[in-house]
């Protein structure tokens, strides 16, 4: 069973959301004013094992097109545009890979990419503040990453309030405003539907670490990357590095923004989106420096 809520215009064009980690198919529900503004049905399906999809261990990044192409078939949509933040962009990749002829142009945003490419980061000593803990967690103790993952739930349903206060102390200034700006209360109910199924976050992370089942040089559709210029979670490099392996990709990169840029900049990248559906090619896009 692959559960999913929308948001935004009920009758307007159809963008699919991949979620980031722990969040599930919330986490852009902060997105649904913009969304209604600008005529966009935004469907945001839990991955297998997140929120109130079923599990399925051993799944391989690849594997998500047949089910978003079954969740496509279901609501009747034919053709739509494809979102991914953070863990997410791994998945939205894969829908411009492999579902070229459902999908019109995918946007990226602070995207994971696979960790075996060859390629020189700024800190080698740190690839990734976000992924590499709890990915070393989920390999070798995924007992122990389950619990944790499941009390990271519980207190960000039970305290959300105490479980903001607690998570944003370690966040950058940049991610803290932008949230405070949207709405950390609808963070935390993401949180806390995200993690309903814990062992699903590990596979979440396992997916990672594994051949993904697909090739970024392979996108044949319109892409563009967004990276905040002070993401200290996934590094600006990897959105550099995707953006040299996608044909015709643009890259997109925001000053005093940190990882999470799409709650300060949904207006912008949907419309973007958008526009790259349309064959427009609005303003040149600073690339990372």
């Amino acid at each position: 069973m692959l559960s999913y809520a929308e948001f935004g215009d009920p009758a307007g064009y159809p963008v699919l959301n991949c979620h980031g980690s722990f969040t599930g198919r919330l986490d852009i529900a902060v997105a649904g004013p913009v969304a209604r503004r600008l005529g966009i049905r935004i469907v945001s399906p839990d991955r297998p094992g997140t929120g109130g999809s079923t599990r399925a261990r051993g799944r391989v990044i690849a594997e998500w097109a047949r089910d978003v192409e079954t969740l496509l078939d279901a609501l009747e949509v034919e053709r739509c545009c494809v979102l991914g933040w953070s863990q997410g962009g791994p998945y939205a990749a894969s829908l411009g890979a492999l579902l070229p002829l459902r999908v019109e142009a995918v946007a990226i945003v602070a995207g994971v990419v696979p960790l075996d490419w060859p390629w020189e980061p700024s800190d080698p000593d740190a690839p990734s503040s976000l992924l590499s803990p709890n990915l070393h967690l989920s390999d070798k103790w995924p007992g122990y990453a389950s619990l944790r993952f499941r009390a990271e739930a519980e207190m960000a349903r039970r305290l959300p309030r105490r479980w903001w206060a607690r998570k944003s102390r370690s966040m950058p200034p940049a991610d803290v405003a932008a949230v405070e700006a949207s709405d950390p209360a609808s963070l935390a109910r993401a949180v806390s539907q995200g993690l309903r199924t814990p062992g699903g976050t590990v596979d979440d992370y396992l997916a990672v670490d594994q051949p993904w089942g697909f090739a970024y040089e392979s996108i044949g559709v319109p892409v563009r990357l967004w990276h905040g210029a002070d993401d200290v979670l996934v590094p600006a490099d990897w959105s550099r590095e995707a953006a040299s392996r996608i044909p015709g990709s643009v890259l997109f990169s925001i000053e005093a923004c940190g990882h999470f840029v799409a709650w300060s900049r949904f207006e912008d990248i949907l419309s973007d989106l958008l526009a790259s559906r349309a064959g427009r090619r609005p303003g040149a896009a600073p690339e990372l420096q």
